[in-house]
């Protein structure tokens, strides 16, 4: 339930995770807490830069060059980055807990952590270094999405500013040395985009019980291939038109799934190296890691994060830590209205089933039909601007529920 302004509801759940964090202070000019409020208002403020956002601050009171060295602290990166972790376990735990799960069509996956991971870019900051060429390069940033509850956290810096680097790498060397500390050994998914495919690596990976899902890449030659049998007739597999154990010649194993959409007769390929799931589960979870674009929509469109704070690995790893939060605290706060006040973003779900009608309708007419996973009130939809606006003006003005739970509830039911 929402009993407090929405300030205080985020101060609450800061506070409690910042119990459980190693390291943090309390400076008397910055504390670590008001650091990470402050960086999280910033996010969802509409501020353009830094400067403006210092002027036009009347929460704080932070100094200039107080905020801008908070930032490039190695110390408070680190704080950030546990912070922010122990923050979205805690919002995990509560929606959990309140049944909401947007995986709950794969029951097998119920307990297993699934990510779909992908890299954003945005603008460099304004004092970034040139490369060799004399051009400015983007900041790149890697992010995992649980795909159970739509949060996402940062996950590594690709290359520095001035130097463009691939994903991959970075990616590859910072999993397998979490993969080798790693305390618990349940399964662990992720969905990639197909420039992270490595088989070997990935052979080696599912060994630890660490699985992968994404696309076939045409370039890849297995030498074998035999086929699996699986349930033709189980509705899952619908779309599903082979199912083939592949090897490489450079070392690993893997499932090739040929699938063709129902809808639109469009012909897939995808790999996976878990033997856990039906191969309709495998194709279903790869069109799932799409939505992490809209994640990454929401970061770059709508919250207007769209150009590094500060030069420097450290400063953007905060950067995309308070993003991170503000974005799965827009999320969490979405999803209460809905369990606990029956506010449901009813609007953007009309819309998309009037879209699935009109496509079930050209699909029939053509001999064809819809997925039977689409279905618009399961569906991870992404956050409305008409929400986000709604949440901005009672965050900021610090209104109490019953003035802002109204203004939702107009703002969820229709387009204003």
């Amino acid at each position: 339930m929402l009993e407090k302004t929405l300030m205080d509801i985020l101060s609450q759940r800061l506070a409690e995770a910042a119990q459980r964090v190693r390291g943090k202070r309390s400076n008397a000019s910055l504390s670590d807490l008001d650091f990470a409020l402050a960086g999280i208002c910033r996010v969802l403020s509409k501020s353009r830069s830094g400067r403006e956002w210092l002027q036009c601050d009347t929460l704080f009171g932070i100094c200039r060059s107080t905020f801008f060295d908070a930032l490039q602290s190695t110390r408070r990166r680190d704080v950030m980055d546990h912070l922010a972790r122990r923050f979205t376990a805690d919002l995990t735990e509560i929606i959990k807990a309140d049944g909401i799960d947007f995986l709950a069509d794969i029951p097998k996956l119920a307990d297993v952590e699934v990510l779909a991971v992908d890299g954003h870019e945005i603008e460099h900051p304004q004092h970034a270094n040139k490369n060799k060429k004399g051009s400015f390069t983007t900041m790149a940033m890697i992010y995992p999405m649980d795909l159970h509850t739509g949060f996402s956290l940062p996950f590594a810096r690709a290359g520095k500013d001035g130097l463009k680097a691939h994903e991959w790498p970075e990616f590859k060397r910072k999993l397998a040395a979490q993969i080798k500390e790693r305390k618990r050994h349940t399964p662990l998914f992720y969905v990639l985009d197909r420039a992270y495919i490595d088989t070997s690596f990935w052979d080696a990976m599912r060994k630890k019980n660490v699985f992968m899902v994404s696309r076939f890449k045409e370039n890849m030659k297995p030498v074998v291939k035999e086929p699996v049998p699986f349930d033709r007739t189980d509705p899952r597999n619908k779309g599903v038109s082979g199912c083939f154990l592949i090897s490489f010649e450079s070392g690993g194993t893997a499932y090739l799934i040929e699938y063709i959409d129902p809808e639109t007769r469009t012909e897939y390929k995808f790999i996976t190296t878990s033997a856990q799931l039906q191969p309709g589960e495998i194709a279903w979870l790869y069109f799932c890691r799409w939505r992490i674009e809209k994640t990454f929509d929401t970061f770059e469109s709508d919250l207007e994060e769209n150009k590094a704070w500060a030069t420097g690995n450290t400063a953007q790893l905060q950067q995309a830590c308070f993003i991170c939060m503000a974005g799965n605290f827009l999320r969490y706060i979405e999803q209460i209205l809905d369990r606990h006040h029956g506010l449901r973003d009813e609007k953007v779900i009309e819309k998309y089933r009037r879209q699935l009608g009109k496509r079930d309708v050209t699909a029939q007419k053509k001999g064809r039909s819809l997925s039977s996973v689409m279905d618009a009130g399961r569906r991870m939809a992404k956050l409305s601007l008409q929400y986000i606006r709604c949440f901005r003006k009672h965050f900021f003005g610090k209104s109490p529920p019953q003035v802002y739970l109204p203004e939702f509830g107009a703002a969820l039911r229709s387009y204003l």
